[in-house]
């Protein structure tokens, strides 16, 4: 049976997601909200994902700023990859720290959307902004094949 509502719809797109994701469960991302154009997740930095300055490694929180953006995009079964994205870093992220990466969908036209992505501590403190963009590609995200 079809999915008409579109919140329900954007959660069986990120449970599916989710299960063919071994990247983001290894990391122990975790899927908080997902809804049409909008995620979050958060990540606990664990000691292994520490720099040699003994604070989160950046690609660490770069890869939950865009795991956010991948659930986002997905969230209305029309699967979208990520074309491009940048990341700016505010501050560093501590060993211990809960993180939370929200993404917003900014701007759709045509085939691509534009993303902004805030990764904040678990006291609200940002950590850094990302901003994506991706392409839709063809198929649905629940019955795409590996």
């Amino acid at each position: 049976m079809a999915i008409t509502d579109p919140e329900e719809l954007a959660m069986a797109c990120a449970a599916e997601m989710y299960a063919r994701d071994p990247g983001s469960q290894k990391l122990g991302i975790e899927i908080e909200t997902v809804r049409p154009q909008y995620a979050r997740m958060r990540m606990t930095v664990e000691p292994w994902m520490s720099n040699g300055f003994g604070m989160c490694h950046g690609g660490f929180i770069f890869a939950l700023a865009d795991t956010a953006m991948a659930f986002a995009s997905n969230a209305e079964d029309v699967p979208q990859i990520a074309m491009q994205a940048n990341i700016d870093y505010m501050k560093a992220a501590a060993l211990g720290e809960i993180l939370t990466a929200e993404a917003k969908l900014v701007e759709q036209t045509g085939r691509t959307a534009l993303w902004d992505i805030e990764v904040c501590n678990q006291d609200g403190e940002k950590r850094c902004y990302a901003r994506g963009r991706t392409s839709k590609i063809k198929g649905t995200v629940r019955n795409r094949a590996i």
